[in-house]
């Protein structure tokens, strides 16, 4: 779990300018499947703690930009938990990179 925060500790604050930030989110919060207690609030906390520590003076945006990358997981169901696909095919075709939406595929039963 630690090695995945160090990984993706960044992220948060960047997450809002990414063209495709739901299905990096989506992609983030899976491994809370194989890691539990991974999760992107922990991601978040850790981003926050990592800028509160700087001596910058971006500080407040990079703060809110973690706040909406909060918001952002929160909405989409992948906060607190790995992303709830609707069957297990649907979350190896995403993760796997297939371009399909995980909402719709399930719909499709593919």
């Amino acid at each position: 779990m630690i090695c995945l925060l160090i990984r993706y500790h960044t992220i948060p604050t960047h997450m809002i300018d990414d063209p495709d930030a739901p299905r990096r989110l989506r992609v983030i919060a899976s491994h809370g499947a194989l890691c539990p207690g991974f999760s992107v609030e922990l991601l978040c906390i850790l981003a926050q703690a990592d800028v509160q520590g700087r001596i910058c003076t971006d500080q407040g945006q990079l703060l809110d930009q973690i706040a909406l990358c909060a918001e952002l997981a929160k909405e989409m169901g992948c906060y607190a938990a790995p992303y709830p696909f609707p069957t297990v095919h649907t979350r190896f075709a995403y993760l796997s990179g297939r371009d399909i939406t995980p909402e719709i595929l399930s719909l499709i039963h593919i």
